[in-house]
């Protein structure tokens, strides 16, 4: 079948691998209009190829989320507070850092847009297999973070709607596959359907 075919190329290696490979984490840290213009082109062509890296969109969202940008550039959220602490004789000065509290709006935004682009039918069947799932569940830690600890949606108003509609996008290509992924639990956070349908998720809106 086709859809074996795909997944059994997931396997297969090519001299574009490393041209996608850098073009997503590129993507991932400083995105640009032409970049996510570029991406998208080149995944209308080389789709398999693109889904064989979702891990790589994935491994920058968790980065991102640490909030250690010093620049600030695009930054949205909210940075905890120093606090001063005792070492020894020493009294210095510690940055505190919670994850997802700080995060580039632009960056976040990029992928969202770039997911949404790719063939639904192939992110949500072999995606599966290559991060794509990981890259949804980065943005429900994300929401979670806003929403729940920090009691304020406004910092994620522009990312959640493009997220509901990606959602929606994968429930109706791969509807089995999408009621395994809500089953799942995230340490912490509960699980994936109940964090969709909270108004952490809003997926109900």
């Amino acid at each position: 079948s086709v859809k074996r075919h795909t997944k059994i190329s997931l396997r297969w290696r090519c001299h574009l691998d490393s041209q996608v490979f850098e073009m997503l984490s590129n993507l991932g840290t400083s995105p640009h209009p032409r970049l996510l213009q570029y991406a998208t082109d080149f995944s209308n062509v080389h789709a398999p190829i693109v889904i064989r890296h979702m891990h790589a969109l994935h491994e920058r969202l968790v980065t991102d989320g640490l909030g250690q940008d010093c620049t600030g550039t695009g930054r949205v959220g909210t940075r905890l507070p120093a606090v001063i602490a005792q070492i020894g004789d020493r009294v210095v000065k510690v940055s505190i850092s919670r994850w997802g509290f700080s995060y580039n709006e632009s960056i976040w935004s990029s992928i969202l847009d770039f997911m949404t682009a790719l063939p639904a039918e192939l992110v949500f069947t072999c995606g599966i297999d290559t991060g794509a799932l990981l890259v949804l569940e980065d943005y429900l830690k994300l929401f979670f973070a806003h929403v729940m600890e920090l009691g304020s949606e406004e910092c994620i108003a522009q990312l959640r709607p493009k997220y509901v509609a990606l959602v929606k996008s994968f429930r109706a290509c791969n509807s089995v596959e999408f009621q395994k992924w809500s089953q799942t639990n995230l340490d912490g956070f509960g699980t994936v359907q109940t964090l969709l349908l909270s108004k952490v998720g809003n997926f109900n809106s």
